[in-house]
């Protein structure tokens, strides 16, 4: 048995989840418990920590077999890591911060540099991924935080040390600029290696 990282089709993670725990296809979809307004009152609700990212515990003999349903269960395609012990130690370290029912604990305290959300770059000259744009997830233990950066084109859980990141700034408009253009973040970096990363 290996667990695999699957990417789902948007917005569809909780759909996969319940399908696949339906055929006996065990799996982790890791959840952050969030406020928002709703009707006028503040309610919770569960968001995926990792969008459209999903652990699924696969047999080799079973991996065929998912694929032929590829399109019932919602799922895209299996995300290549170089080795699968990088998928079972990234996992095995989130079920360790996990509460019940893979939920994930937003990093809340008064004075933290970031918030869940956060865009955010490594900046520090001597890292090998200088300049490497993120989103701030939650912080894993001091010194250690959880970013989402790309990865072959896919976004993927990243953790890094704390004083390797900054929240980056916004720039302003140009002047004459055309108030409804958007402008759009392009990641300059591609990480190449998720699991030299990690151990960075």
């Amino acid at each position: 048995m290996t667990w695999l990282l699957l990417r789902t089709i948007p917005h569809a993670e909780a759909r996969a989840s319940e399908k696949l725990a339906r055929f006996d296809f065990d799996n982790h979809l890791f959840k952050h418990q969030v406020a928002c307004v709703r009707r006028g009152r503040v309610v919770s609700r569960f968001d995926p920590a990792f969008p459209s990212y999903l652990f699924v515990l696969v047999v080799t003999d079973a991996r065929l077999r998912l694929q032929e349903m590829w399109e019932y269960f919602g799922l895209l395609s299996f995300v290549t890591i170089a080795g699968c012990s990088s998928v079972d130690l990234a996992l095995k370290r989130l079920l360790g911060m996990a509460l019940a029912n893979d939920v994930l604990p937003v990093d809340n305290e008064e004075g933290a540099r970031f918030k869940f959300g956060d865009k955010v770059q490594i900046v520090t000259n001597s890292h090998f991924a200088l300049g490497l744009e993120g989103v701030y997830q939650y912080r894993v233990r001091p010194g250690r935080v959880c970013i989402l950066s790309p990865w072959l084109g896919q976004l993927v859980p990243v953790e890094v040390n704390e004083s390797d990141i900054d929240v980056m700034q916004r720039r302003g408009r140009r002047s004459g600029r055309r108030h409804n253009r958007r402008h759009r973040h392009r990641f300059q970096t591609v990480v190449k290696d998720f699991a030299a990363l990690r151990a960075a």
